[in-house]
This record gives structure tokens, sequence and C-alpha cells, in this order.
């Protein structure tokens, strides 16, 4: 396979698809730091479409790095139009992508978008909120009580008051005031 992709890449015009083809069955054979180095010579091939679907996912599953959050919009705006054609992927990725930029208020923007689209979410697809070295982040939160007397957190750190999960209050009891480490996760659910 990879003879052939070399010898596929030998042709200008079919540089774009071989690479996008070995970038596939790299990751397919779980090498991905091989795979991640045909990145920078994929961004010079960004004028194929192929390529800038191929960029746009790894970009998206890479949004922690801010570099990686630069490149994600500028590919959005080359004029593929994902918002219309792949409308659940830009929507995620974009909220994830927000969300670390802190513009909290987008973010909310693209998960009301989720929402109203018809499509199916997977209720266990989610992702941990990543540091620069990928690894799971943590922060310092404090509960407080809604008008409404639900107990939900505050994050001074990023400036964000999000609602605990379910699940959380069937192993503790947290009391306004209350001070925890957490870690944020980034999940869809209608």
């Amino acid at each position: 396979m990879i003879y052939y992709l070399t010898e596929l890449y030998e042709n200008e015009d079919a540089r774009p698809y071989s690479l996008v083809l070995k970038y596939n069955y790299l990751v397919e054979k779980e090498k991905f730091d091989d795979a991640n180095k045909l990145i920078p010579e994929l961004e010079n091939l960004a004028y194929n479409n192929e390529v800038i679907k191929l960029l746009f996912t790894y970009y998206g599953r890479n949004l922690h790095s801010f570099e990686n959050r630069k490149r994600y919009f500028r590919i959005v705006k080359m004029g593929y139009n994902f918002a219309s054609k792949d409308k659940l992927r830009y929507h995620s990725y974009s909220y994830v992508a927000e969300s670390y930029n802190l513009n909290f208020s987008f973010a909310k923007d693209h998960t009301t978008s989720i929402i109203n689209l018809d499509s199916y979410l997977n209720p266990n697809l989610q992702e941990g909120w990543r540091d620069d070295n990928y690894e799971i982040k943590t922060f310092t939160g404090i509960t407080y009580n809604t008008v409404k007397g639900f107990t939900d957190l505050e994050i001074s750190e990023i400036q964000l008051k999000c609602m605990l999960l379910k699940d959380s209050f069937l192993t503790f009891n947290p009391k306004a005031g209350d001070k925890f480490i957490v870690k944020l996760h980034f999940f869809l659910k209608k």
C-alpha cells in the first residue's frame, strides 16, 4: 500500500489524494506520529477539498492547542462551507473551540444549533478539557445555589458557571460554598 501511495505522490495532480490516503492508512495502523508528520505538507495543499476535510477533522480533534484552534477557524473560513455540509461536526468542533477560547456565549450558540439538528447524538461521546500537553486539566470550582434551587458550579479561573451532572449527586451532596477540584467535559445532550 505504501509503495502505491509513494508512486501516486510523484504525480503532482494526485499528490493531495495520496497524502490523504497515506494519512488515513497510518492512522488506521495507529502510527499517529508518522501520520501527524504529514500535516504541514497537507496544509500546503489546502486548495484541495479532500485535504481541507482532513485538516478540518484533524484540527477539530485537537482543539486543546491554541495554534490548532487558529488553524481550525482558518480552515472553516476557506469556502468549503462545513456549516451546511457537515453540520453536526462543524457545530461540535466550534462549540469546543469557542469554549477553549472562553467565548461561552458563542459556544452556547453552537450547542443550540446542535440541539436543533435532526441528528442522533451519541450520549457516550465526550472529551475532557485538556491543557496544551494533552493532559486533562483540573479547575477549582465553588458550588452555589441557583434561583431555582439547583446546586451549580462556578469556576472563576475561566469565568464559567455550569451545571453539575445528575450522576454526580449520587456520589456526593454538595452545599453552596463548597470548594472542589473538578475536571470539565465537553458532551452533547438533547
